[in-house]
């Protein structure tokens, strides 16, 4: 992906705390942040779309109808994930 220069404006006070950050990381830290916020905002308008859509259904998962069975499913999970 190309990299492209981009000018932004913001507060005094959060420029003055991002130049306490060496030189070199400000640019990658800037674009992390920005990328978390996206997500975070995509994340948002989808549980948003979805408010009031069925997305369990009981028939499809019939071996996860009580709290045990969710514990019986994520210890299976943990052990095939470490």
């Amino acid at each position: 992906m190309a990299n492209r220069k981009v000018t932004v404006t913001m507060p005094s006070d959060l420029v003055r705390r991002l130049k306490k950050l060496p030189a070199r990381k400000r640019s990658g830290f800037v674009r992390q942040a920005i990328e978390k916020e996206l997500d975070r905002q995509d994340t948002v308008a989808t549980l948003a779309r979805m408010r009031g859509k069925v997305v369990w259904k009981v028939n499809n998962h019939p071996d996860l109808l009580r709290p045990k069975d969710f514990a019986r499913y994520r210890a299976i999970k943990d052990r095939a994930t470490s």
